[in-house]
């Protein structure tokens, strides 16, 4: 469609269409996901956690009485989007706040002191609480991610924004290598 329109605004009034190529918030954020799969075990806690919690009351009011009062009712784990990877930056830092409650609410399990939920999801939150690095990649999946979302959200726009992309892109990469 591009080129039959480009051809036809040459041959009526010997000008061309800008070609910019191809979407590069799309190119950004699939270079991210693809990046932040390499990130073992964020995508698998973040969706356990919810999974977890999310399906059933009781167990929430379990997690609720192991833990007291450190984490509210309204600060459960969020829900993680698999395809809109640089949309999960709150779910990230929730699942960062809830981490050490999460892992008393394991040992509670384990201590029998709450029903084991027998679930995959439990499972899966029980081998990841052990990781010592899991919380780090998590604080370097919000770090990674915030400017990057910042960045998208930022050209999202009918705005005519194009003329800043690449001094903007090239000060987010920037900042990147400086770090």
């Amino acid at each position: 469609v591009h080129s039959d329109l480009d051809d036809q605004l040459y041959d009526s009034y010997q000008m061309k269409l800008l070609n910019v190529g191809s979407c590069g918030l799309h190119i950004l954020h699939n270079a991210f996901r693809s990046a932040a799969h390499e990130l073992i075990g964020v995508e698998s806690y973040l969706k356990s956690i919810h999974t977890l919690f999310d399906d059933t009351s009781a167990r929430r009011e379990d997690f609720v009485r192991i833990v007291g009062d450190s984490v509210p009712v309204c600060q459960f784990a969020l829900p993680f989007c698999s395809h809109r990877w640089l949309e999960n930056v709150n779910v990230a830092k929730r699942g960062i706040d809830m981490f050490e409650s999460v892992k008393l609410f394991v040992d509670a399990v384990e201590k029998k002191e709450v029903k084991n939920p027998k679930t995959k999801s439990f499972e899966q939150v029980q081998l990841l609480v052990q990781d010592k690095l899991l919380v780090t990649r998590l604080e370097f999946f919000v770090a990674l991610a915030g400017p990057i979302e910042r960045f998208l959200q930022m050209y999202q726009t009918d705005k005519p924004m194009l003329v800043f992309v690449a001094s903007d892109l090239q000060k987010l990469m920037m900042s990147y290598l400086e770090k």
